[in-house]
């Protein structure tokens, strides 16, 4: 079972909950060594182990597993996009500023710049319109809005989900993915508080 998910969308959270379920555990690591995604997605290659070129095989074991429960921010490149139709997935996107909004509260509570973003800890002192300036200024925000619209397109065998509904109607939008993947509805959902932050 895969969730692809937007960077800062509660994904970490929402895994943590299906790993908890009777028979099912949680993966971060990929195997099998893939080919990189390419340039277009200079970031993406800094916060995520999955800026890959998945392959058929791959995309499958991770997609048709009923036990194992994977997150992944896997670029939509034409070839990931492809090789993911025949296959289940939850789709979970935030709006890209709101990401960004959401790495600078994080940095603030820590009091230090987070790893693979363009923020110094200068930009501790910086309004949320300076961090998304620069975001914009090194191509961080342009990855992040091709990241949205390159899977807010593909609707082949997917479930779409929104951060927004995910944070306010937890039980609903976990109702949804329980029934997609063919999963027990619980009455209750009470998701883990994940604070998941690059050292």
């Amino acid at each position: 079972m895969l969730i692809i998910a937007s960077p800062k969308s509660m994904s970490s959270s929402l895994k943590k909950y299906f790993s908890r379920k009777k028979g099912i555990h949680s993966e971060y690591i990929l195997s099998k060594k893939l080919p990189l995604a390419g340039s277009l997605w200079h970031w993406f290659h800094r916060f995520t182990n999955a800026c890959v070129q998945f392959d058929e095989d791959t995309a499958k074991k991770i997609c048709s597993s009923k036990n194992t429960i994977w997150k992944f921010h896997v670029p939509p490149t034409l070839q990931n996009l492809s090789v993911f139709v025949p296959y289940k997935k939850v789709i979970l996107l935030r709006d890209p500023k709101e990401s960004i909004y959401s790495w600078r509260r994080t940095a603030l509570k820590l009091n230090r710049k987070i790893a693979g973003i363009p923020f110094d800890k200068s930009f501790l002192s910086k309004s949320e319109e300076d961090w998304v300036k620069k975001a914009d200024q090194e191509g961080l925000l342009l990855e992040l809005e091709r990241f949205c619209r390159g899977w807010g397109k593909h609707k082949e065998n997917a479930l779409h989900i929104d951060y927004n509904d995910l944070l306010k109607h937890p039980k609903k939008t976990v109702n949804k993915v329980e029934e997609f993947f063919g999963l027990p509805i619980t009455k209750k959902v009470s998701l883990p508080k994940v604070r998941y932050t690059r050292s």
